[in-house]
């Protein structure tokens, strides 16, 4: 199995996890990568290996640092880092021992729990290509509402609940397309909690302009 990783192009660096030491030793990179890849295909870890590489880093896989690191290693899928995109990731970050990515991972953590809008903004874009099946064209409703959990919850978007809720009561069998889960971005930073700014005549998929409608006839059945 050839990996699947995609390009990899390069990740901005986050000042807090920046090294002023420019020697990198990429056979040292290499090496540590070897020491978590998979068994059947080196040229990636598998879930075992991503799992003990998380644990030698103190990093709870299901710790949203963790997707922060995955997209500073550029990684493919869910559970799976790629050699290249490590060694890539980690050469820009300078960095090749496991004792220093420790520390570039609290860096990473210092930046994220900061807030900082274009981090986040670059990590959930990437979040979707991450969290998609190889060979799919979209992700699972399911599969979204985790992520949106782990990356949107209030005060980030305020209506989260009321997404989820209307997702699941009126499109529980669907997938969830690119433009929707991008623009929901778009949504959620940008748009009044009273949808008083909402142009409906703008480019927002038809899911967020029936999302709109159903908030507002819940409201008018409140008022009623």
């Amino acid at each position: 199995m050839s990996s699947r990783g995609r390009s990899s192009n390069s990740r901005s660096v986050p000042s807090s996890t920046r090294r002023t030491t420019p020697s990198v030793s990429l056979a040292a990179l290499d090496s540590v990568f070897s020491s978590f890849a998979s068994p059947t295909d080196p040229s990636e870890t598998d879930i075992d290996g991503t799992i003990r590489y998380c644990q030698a880093l103190n990093l709870d896989p299901e710790d949203p640092v963790t997707l922060v690191l995955s997209y500073q290693l550029n990684a493919p899928s869910m559970g799976i880092f790629s050699r290249s995109g490590f060694v890539d990731g980690w050469s820009q970050l300078r960095v090749d021992t496991i004792e220093g990515m420790r520390s570039v991972v609290e860096g990473l953590r210092a930046t994220w729990e900061s807030g900082d809008e274009e981090l986040f903004k670059r990590v959930y874009m990437f979040t979707y290509n991450y969290a998609r099946t190889p060979g799919q064209k979209s992700i699972s409703l399911e599969v979204a509402i985790a992520y949106w959990t782990l990356l949107l919850s209030p005060p980030r978007f305020r209506h989260l609940d009321s997404w989820i809720q209307f997702l699941q009561e009126t499109r529980p069998d669907k997938t969830v397309p690119k433009d929707t889960w991008n623009l929901l971005y778009d949504f959620a930073k940008n748009v009044d909690a009273n949808f008083g700014n909402y142009d409906e005549d703008g480019a927002w998929p038809v899911t967020l302009d029936e999302f709109v409608d159903w908030m507002r006839g819940r409201e008018d059945k409140m008022a009623e």
